[in-house]
């Protein structure tokens, strides 16, 4: 098994709440997310590891939502 490992999420269907929660359905929204990242094993039983993900609602309920994350962690192999 190779050390590094690099993995994408092509597309992906997004469900969105936003905030205030209330009983209508005016703050639901239906978008689309995508990703890719690497882990690279450190040990046996650890990684560690790198992402970037984009999600982008409909824009349905009037909210524009768009935005783009990153993040590192550190994972448990098993």
């Amino acid at each position: 098994m190779d050390k590094f490992r690099p993995w994408i999420v092509p597309i992906g269907l997004a469900f969105m709440v936003n905030n205030p929660p209330s009983n209508t359905t005016s703050y639901l929204d239906v978008g689309y997310h995508m990703g890719a990242g690497a882990e690279y094993m450190i040990h046996e039983r650890l990684s560690l590891g790198a992402d970037v993900r984009h999600t982008s609602g409909s824009g349905d309920p009037g909210l524009k939502m768009k935005y783009t994350s990153y993040a590192g962690y550190l994972g448990i192999n098993f």
